[in-house]
């Protein structure tokens, strides 16, 4: 049995669910043929055709809702009324398996006119609202293992508030403060308010993974980026910065995506990293 749910888009302290409908139909299929393959969640990750990210122990973190930490009992739900149709936010269906978010645009809450087809004979609804559900989920949790398995983190994101702190940009300040390194010369007017979007996500990383690195790693990390860009090494453990180029290809140094080929000896830069877990 498949039991769906809707979360409404409420402000204040009442309860935001509502029941929607129970079918013995399954609306998605199993979880071993939805999910081929999944990967940790990493910023710098892209992922491969039916993969999936995944994010454990997803309970315990800071963005996990009362849906996914347990502390919910579907009795408490009323039934959806025909006027709260459209305050919608997004749907989950919950089994034996798991549970399956799909969230709904404003622009899928659209009420029309149709021609139902029931069985072979047709009738007409002068004021029917319609939610398609796709094919796979936006999001899927596994109590049982209290893994959180999504691919599009921006939607991801939408369901679970406060997500964004796994894919943040740096702050002005964050921007100025690592430019500021000693390792960085800045060169033609180079400056924070001319960093670009994707380098700021870099430079989130950069600062977490420096934060947790040895002065002896960071010198084997300079020595590794003088080694794929040269041009940009000017003299001890410095780098010339004058425009964001230099500074994505400083930061995908940081973040050790410059690699050999072990045959031809080709130099190359992968734009996308996923840790391997054999």
């Amino acid at each position: 049995m498949t039991h769906v749910f809707a979360k409404l888009r409420i402000r204040g302290n009442s309860n935001k669910y509502r029941k929607v409908l129970s079918t013995k139909d399954d609306i998605y299929s199993n979880i071993e043929y939805l999910i081929i393959d999944a990967v940790s969640y990493n910023p710098g990750a892209k992922l491969d055709s039916g993969e999936w990210f995944m994010i454990p122990e997803f309970s315990k973190q800071r963005f996990s809702i009362d849906i996914t930490s347990g502390a919910w009992e579907t009795v408490d739900y009323d039934s959806l009324k025909k006027e709260e149709y459209g305050n919608i936010d997004f749907l989950f269906a919950k089994n034996d398996n798991g549970i399956f978010f799909q969230r709904v645009t404003k622009a899928k809450l659209v009420r029309k006119k149709h021609i139902w087809e029931f069985g072979g004979k047709f009738r007409y609804v002068p004021d029917a609202g319609v939610l398609a559900l796709n094919d796979y989920p936006d999001a899927i949790y596994v109590p049982q293992k209290d893994l959180l398995y999504f691919q599009r983190f921006e939607t991801a994101s939408m369901i679970f508030k406060g997500m964004e702190i796994l894919y943040r940009e740096a702050t002005d300040q964050e921007v100025k403060v690592f430019l500021s390194n000693s390792f960085i010369t800045l060169m033609d007017g180079f400056e924070t308010d001319k960093v670009k979007k994707t380098n700021r996500k870099l430079i989130a990383q950069a600062v977490d993974q420096f934060s947790n690195m040895k002065q002896e790693d960071r010198e084997k990390i300079f020595s590794y980026i003088k080694e794929y860009c040269p041009n940009l090494s000017v003299e001890d453990q410095q780098f010339a910065i004058s425009s964001n180029k230099d500074l994505k290809m400083l930061l995908y140094g940081i973040g050790q995506r410059f690699y050999t080929t072990p045959v031809g000896d080709e130099q190359r830069v992968a734009n996308s990293t996923i840790t391997l877990n054999f």
